[in-house]
């Protein structure tokens, strides 16, 4: 508990909680090692929400290591602030896997809200599928990937099959091919870097417009 205390000192916070249908309130919390410190809390005040996976051997009785058991929460929000407290994004998923051996944070279903700014009134990301890394630094959404812009006037869609997510940059970027749906042209490229708080979009190569009316 001494090492969480610490934790909490630090700049840069994000909360975990569920659903807004679901009761419950939510709980900031420091950057790094979020989603192992969540559960931490979870486990201790016997949440519902966090169910310990137990893992099936593959053979009659065969053991297995509870040390590769992660945890999952379902329909749940996570919310990022910088250092100054104003929010980075705001993630949703229907299923959020954690595995603490290897780190590594699985999402099913999930939608990233990027917040506006001067330039625009900010993004929707989503995908069927999802990663996060770096200790929330980075952000890998993969099928199906869409990045929408917000607000009436919004007009530029974006599809993909992976996208990575650099919310502290304020980044989104791929190598792989792109669709950019905008004002009746449909552009298609290899690769995209865009700034989604300057509200620019990069195409790397291989470009080519049609018109759609």
């Amino acid at each position: 508990m001494a090492e969480s205390k610490k934790r909490r000192q630090r700049r840069g916070t994000r909360s975990v909680r569920p659903d807004p249908c679901s009761p419950g309130k939510s709980s900031p919390v420091n950057f790094r090692g979020i989603i192992a410190f969540v559960i931490l809390l979870a486990a201790l005040a016997f949440s519902r929400q966090f169910l310990d996976r137990s893992p099936v051997p593959d053979e009659p009785g065969q053991s297995v290591d509870r040390a590769v058991a992660g945890y999952y929460l379902t329909d749940a929000i996570l919310e990022q602030s910088d250092n100054q407290g104003k929010p980075l994004y705001r993630l949703q998923a229907d299923r959020i896997e954690q595995f603490p051996n290897s780190k590594l944070v699985r999402l099913s279903m999930v939608r990233v809200s990027y917040p506006g700014s001067e330039q625009n009134q900010g993004w929707e990301l989503s995908a069927n599928e999802g990663e996060i890394m770096d200790d929330g630094r980075k952000i890998v959404l993969r099928d199906n990937v869409q990045a929408r812009e917000k607000g009436e006037n919004a007009m530029r869609l974006i599809r993909t099959s992976k996208l990575v997510f650099d919310p502290v940059n304020s980044i989104a970027s791929t190598d792989a091919d792109v669709i950019v749906e905008l004002a009746g042209y449909r552009l298609t490229a290899t690769g995209m870097i865009a700034n989604l708080k300057a509200n620019t979009v990069e195409l790397q190569s291989v470009v080519n417009a049609h018109f759609e009316p």
